[in-house]
């Protein structure tokens, strides 16, 4: 039934193959032909910014939606999926301020005026569009290409402006909006139910510390409370899926803590989480990981494989001149890596019982008589740098 596999397969020229397969025999379009009478599940496709050249962030976002896109109409929808392009916002006026070498409002006034500047901005956004649709066919995202909407065209501005103004005929629309406000909002979007909306509302602001400023202005909340907020706001219409990109950067500890105790909730309660985090703590506390470095993911497994699949042994020098051991260890037998913890110095050696005397000799002869040395368990941050740094950060 299957073409036997060869041991030397090019994936590439597989993949090439598989691609040119669907676009001669028109496998998407069939796809959706075929499902024209039946029910609509709705996709709104969140548009890319062409001004700009595409990114790994854009593959994967682009995957997930494949993904749901696929199997809500292999599951017998109607999926419609026509592509978009966002010509709105900051990153299309700083691309076209940084080639005209000016910032801010007054320069584009007083050098440029506003309807050369609009102008420019326009024709910015086109400068990719050819590279994304080239990414999106190699990555064999199922999307209408050629009815492609822009948010800059007229037609879609007057839509924007419709759906607007039915929020506000409706009061769900404010300039300046409160908490509970905020929770409204979107738990009216997600079509929760107002016995729902307020029980469910009351558990995730006790859970997240809001439930005392519930009456506050959003804009007046801290950063860590405003990302509480929006976790909240995320979670109203409880989701199986949650996806957070680096949501605690930047975010006070007390936040950081009352947000993952939100998630651990989550879990317990079945909801798969997809996060990046530059954390490696908040890394430790997942179930499964990914070292992802360049753009590629490297390795992939739980926490604690991760660990075991690190080579060598690690070693703790606790010194009150950190510094001064971590120099004194460069070039010492045995040594495979070394990262500068505070107070302390990670060693990693390829053998922990014959290196561990010797350490401590090494570090005696350089002066450094206090340094206790004593072998100790990784963490993520010793196994991201063995596996994929240099073995030397300070």
């Amino acid at each position: 039934m299957f073409t036997p596999i060869p041991p030397d397969i090019d994936f590439v020229a597989l993949e090439q193959a598989e691609l040119a397969r669907w676009s001669g025999h028109r496998v998407f379009e069939r796809s959706i032909e075929q499902r024209r009478d039946a029910a609509p599940w709705v996709f709104y496709e969140g548009p890319p910014t062409a001004n700009g050249m595409p990114g790994l962030h854009h593959v994967w976002a682009r995957v997930y939606k494949d993904l749901f896109c696929r199997f809500r109409t292999m599951s017998g929808s109607y999926v419609a999926r026509r592509a978009g392009w966002d010509t709105h916002g900051l990153p299309v006026e700083v691309e076209v301020e940084k080639k005209l070498g000016i910032t801010g409002k007054e320069q584009i006034e007083s050098q440029v005026g506003i309807a050369e500047f609009t102008r420019l901005c326009r024709e910015s956004v086109y400068s990719y569009v050819d590279e994304f649709a080239r990414l999106t066919k190699r990555i064999g995202y199922w999307v209408d290409m050629d009815a492609a909407y822009w948010t800059l065209d007229a037609s879609y501005i007057e839509s924007v402006w419709w759906h607007l103004q039915q929020l506000f005929d409706q009061g769900l629309l404010y300039e300046d909006l409160k908490v509970d406000e905020n929770i409204f909002f979107y738990a009216t979007l997600f079509g929760v139910t107002r016995a729902v909306r307020r029980e469910r509302g009351q558990e995730l602001l006790e859970a997240a510390g809001l439930l005392p400023f519930r009456r506050r202005l959003a804009g007046l909340l801290s950063g860590g409370m405003k990302q509480k907020l929006g976790l909240v706001c995320a979670l109203i219409h409880t989701p199986k899926v949650l996806l957070l990109d680096e949501p605690t950067t930047g975010v006070d500890p007390v936040s950081r803590r009352d947000f993952w105790g939100i998630l651990y909730g989550l879990r317990e309660h079945g909801v798969t989480i997809v996060l990046s985090t530059a954390y490696m703590d908040e890394a430790e506390r997942c179930s499964r990981l990914a070292l992802v470095s360049a753009g590629e993911i490297r390795h992939c497994d739980t926490p604690e494989r991760l660990k075991q699949a690190m080579p060598g042994a690690l070693l703790t020098v606790a010194t009150a001149d950190s510094r001064g051991a971590f120099a004194a260890l460069e070039g010492a037998p045995g040594v495979e890596g070394r990262l500068l913890m505070g107070d302390q110095v990670h060693v990693r050696v390829d053998d922990a019982a014959v290196r561990l005397p010797e350490l401590r000799a090494v570090l005696s002869d350089k002066g450094i008589a206090d340094a206790e040395v004593t072998q100790i368990e990784p963490t993520i941050e010793d196994v991201f740098v063995a596996l994929l740094g240099s073995g030397e950060t300070t």
